[in-house]
């Protein structure tokens, strides 16, 4: 059977992701693709992400405001103070050497960038 492309548009809001989903959800043959969706804060429109058919989602296009990004900021900065308190722990308590718990915090960086890629 031949192969056919469909590409849907409409204005935001009228159900055209939701169409998609429907009709991968309802057929047994294989699908491939994507579709995007808003990204909303606030009430308005902030970015969008784009979601495959296969069931990945990840971020198409983002704007920050400066208020998210403190908080995002501030985020970090918590991890960061833990992970300090933690990594003196653990050492001084001899569970790990500092070579040891460098090598373990950069196995979990490199899964996380996997995950994210993924």
């Amino acid at each position: 059977m031949k192969r056919k492309n469909i590409l849907f548009t409409g204005p935001p809001g009228c159900g055209k992701s939701t169409l998609i989903e429907k009709i991968v959800a309802g057929t047994k043959r294989p699908a491939t693709g994507f579709f995007t969706r808003e990204i909303r804060a606030h009430d308005r429109r902030v970015g969008f992400s784009i979601n495959t058919l296969n069931g990945k989602t990840g971020v198409l296009a983002h704007k920050f405001d400066s208020k998210e990004l403190i908080d995002f900021n501030e985020l970090l900065m918590a991890n960061t103070i833990q992970i300090n308190t933690m990594y003196q722990l653990l050492i001084q308590k001899g569970y790990f050497t500092e070579a040891e718990f460098l090598s373990k915090m950069k196995a979990v960086q490199i899964d996380f960038q996997k995950g994210a890629e993924a």
